[in-house]
């Protein structure tokens, strides 16, 4: 680890005489060991890989830019890692098909790479979808559940008083709940199982020129082969993703089977820019300016989507701060001394107290607390202007930001089902 993050044999010379690694000379026979016997493999497969266990194939460009005089002549190359689902909890031992030979060598002669050629030729197109998709077909019940824990998280986080409005700002009570990340993981009582990775072979060339593309999708599928799955699930970056789709519209027969999926971070960071583009000149700029949640020079990145963290963070807070005041609205609207909502407050004041998925399951189960939520999205669907239908679109049921942080909730590992 040394001398790949410094380079220098000197610094892991000096290290060995004070007795802390392995000298220079046994760490270039380990290193040039471990790279012969990667390059014996027949199978492209890692061998910590189990077979007949589906598998995820990511590949992304790994620039190493070493310092250079002209700047020229710097390593680009393609890495692609598998990573898969434990099965009963036992990890395959990768130095189990280890060979006894020893050797004292301290170089390898490197195989050359069977590099795919592609001939794009004329390009193609992507062929017709055959589906209809429509945001008004029925919302599955998962989606309703997560719906309700993030209308539960923000209620918790707002404590009403009789006349309905908070004094939370000049409280000196601080605020007992946490974000909505923290919020999310609090209520997760499974831990996602764990997952297995093994590193592919590396491909020497830089995954902007489309040889590259086409050699790491077949040997996404040859790999898929060995593993028994029907398709290869391949997941690449903005700038991957582009050109392996032309590459499959241009090659349907032969890579048919390849299922090309968007980085979650590239998805993540295009969702943030849709919103902005709806949202950003019909005064949510502005807003994020006004109110202090970025600066002026940092709003078009968030806006853009091109600032991942401070576009998140400025949903998550314009989300909350939307829910207030519709909140707000809808709590004068009920009968004083309403059954349901003191069931409700006092349901939510446990979920204060302790955040766990106990209470929050025990919220969103009540009869009650589904009689307030049916009410509170009765209130904001019917008797509303164009310009409030707009702005209760930015987080209505599973819409613009509700769909990014649900997407966020599921990519972690904890809900696939959700994610597909």
């Amino acid at each position: 680890m040394v001398h790949q993050v410094t380079g220098s044999m000197q610094v892991v010379t000096a290290l060995c005489r004070l007795g802390h690694c392995v000298s220079e000379t046994q760490l270039q026979r380990l290193e040039s060991a471990l790279a012969a016997r990667q390059l014996s493999r027949s199978s492209n497969l890692p061998s910590n890989i189990t077979p007949r266990v589906p598998a995820v194939f990511c590949w992304d460009n790994n620039d190493i830019l070493e310092e250079t005089r002209s700047g020229a002549n710097t390593t680009h190359c393609t890495n692609g890692i598998v990573i898969q689902r434990v099965v009963d909890g036992r990890i395959p031992d990768p130095t189990a098909s280890r060979s006894s030979r020893t050797t004292r060598s301290k170089s390898v002669q490197p195989v050359p790479m069977d590099i795919a050629k592609f001939l794009g030729g004329k390009r193609v197109g992507p062929p017709p979808c055959g589906m209809v998709f429509s945001l008004l077909q029925p919302v599955s019940l998962s989606f309703k559940q997560v719906a309700s824990a993030d209308l539960a998280w923000c209620l918790s986080r707002f404590p009403l008083l009789d006349t309905g409005v908070s004094e939370l700002a000049g409280s000196s009570e601080l605020q007992t709940v946490p974000s909505w990340t923290n919020f999310n993981k609090s209520i997760q009582s499974s831990v996602p199982r764990m997952c297995n990775v093994g590193y592919c072979p590396v491909i020497d060339m830089s995954p902007t020129q489309y040889d590259a593309v086409y050699t790491l999708l077949r040997q996404s599928l040859a790999m898929a082969d060995e593993l028994d799955m029907a398709d290869a699930i391949v997941v690449l970056d903005q700038a991957v993703y582009m050109k392996a789709a032309e590459i499959c519209w241009a090659k349907r027969q032969e890579l048919s089977r390849i299922v090309l999926r968007l980085g979650a971070f590239h998805l993540a960071s295009t969702f943030c820019a849709v919103i902005g583009k709806r949202f950003g000149d019909a005064g949510l700029h502005d807003l994020i300016v006004e109110s202090g949640i970025c600066g002026p020079s940092s709003a078009p990145g968030v806006i853009e989507g091109r600032h991942y963290n401070r576009a998140v963070r400025t949903h998550k807070l314009v989300y909350e701060a939307f829910q207030r005041l519709r909140w707000i609205e809808f709590y004068k609207s009920l009968p004083e001394g309403d059954a349901d909502m003191h069931v409700v407050q006092a349901k939510l004041q446990l979920l204060r107290s302790d955040v766990n998925e106990v209470n929050l399951r025990a919220l969103q189960s009540s009869p009650e607390f589904q009689n307030i939520v049916r009410g509170f999205h009765t209130f904001n669907d019917v008797g509303t202007g164009p310009l409030s239908h707009f702005w209760s679109s930015y987080i209505c049921k599973f819409r613009y930001a509700h769909i990014l942080y649900q997407f966020t909730v599921c990519d972690s590992g904890a809900a696939p089902r959700k994610y597909i």
